[in-house]
């Protein structure tokens, strides 16, 4: 990587949220399949019983698990990490790193020069938007895609 890729501004909260989806999808995978296979089984049990007064709280029960995966997991991921936003205003502040050969530079909160080797960095990852730099395995340096030319973002993925 010859030259240097600056990135400038503010992430906005989707790309925070999108960094946080993208950390805690094995985790949510589990989750969302333990209560897939138990509202199918509470299904499954409901149809069994369909002449029980069990059957009306079964089927509850079935239906509620099967939302979870597909309506209530979204929505609570996307609270929390809404909480999160709110009750660290640092996230919100503008960034000026510059990403080169040698590693990421940048400032820290004071405003001091600040440079880090990539040989401190565990591994990069890339989604549709956004590429993350990991300092340790859930802590990633979120570099908006957005924040480059067209043409850079070919150019940040080979270096």
């Amino acid at each position: 990587m010859d030259k240097q890729f600056r990135f400038s501004g503010t992430i906005t909260f989707e790309e925070y949220l999108e960094c946080h989806r993208l950390l805690a999808a094995r985790q949510r995978m589990w989750m969302r399949g333990i209560f897939g296979a138990l509202g199918i089984t509470f299904l499954v049990l409901t149809y069994s019983e369909r002449s029980s007064p069990l059957f009306i709280p079964l089927l509850f029960i079935g239906v509620l698990y099967l939302l979870y995966p597909f309506v209530l997991s979204p929505w609570n991921i996307r609270r929390q990490v809404r909480k999160n936003w709110s009750r660290y205003p640092a996230v919100k502040e503008a960034m000026d790193i510059i990403v080169c050969s040698e590693g990421i530079r940048g400032s820290d909160d004071s405003g001091n020069r600040s440079e880090t080797g990539w040989k401190s960095f565990l591994k990069v990852g890339e989604t549709s938007s956004l590429f993350l730099i990991y300092l340790a395995p859930l802590l990633p340096l979120i570099l908006p895609k957005r924040m480059l030319q067209d043409g850079d973002i070919e150019d940040v993925r080979a270096g």
